[in-house]
């Protein structure tokens, strides 16, 4: 009786190891945030979507990753009315992640001073 009880509870152990090795871990990529003067902003606004972009299809190529789409993510920021004016930061970016149950967050900015840009990125735990 007891050999049996240890071959189901090994059993039930490796089963057990093995989903927790196939499971992905979910990551949402936000649009970037550019930081700069106003006319500085409009010429260099495509960063906005260019990081965030670039990032989605790098880490969807990793096999541990499961991307959420950037247009889910704006979908639930619009929900939940962050969208407005300068009220996106890193809470509410947390809070739309919980909404669509991601893992983690990568949240960025671009900073543009005399035609250099400082690239900032740190990924948050939600």
């Amino acid at each position: 009786m007891k050999k049996k009880l240890h071959i189901i509870l090994i059993i039930f152990l490796s089963l057990k190891a093995i989903s927790q090795v196939k499971k992905m871990t979910s990551l949402g990529i936000p649009t970037f945030t550019i930081i700069s003067s106003s006319e500085e902003k409009e010429k260099y606004n495509w960063l906005e979507l260019g990081f965030s972009e670039s990032l989605t299809d790098a880490f969807s190529r990793v096999k541990e990753f499961k991307v959420i789409e950037r247009n889910q993510i704006i979908k639930i920021l619009n929900e939940q009315q962050f969208q407005d004016s300068n009220k996106i930061d890193t809470t509410s970016i947390v809070k739309a992640g919980k909404i669509l149950g991601v893992n983690l967050m990568l949240v960025g900015s671009c900073q543009i001073a005399t035609g250099h840009a400082l690239v900032k990125m740190r990924i948050v735990n939600v």
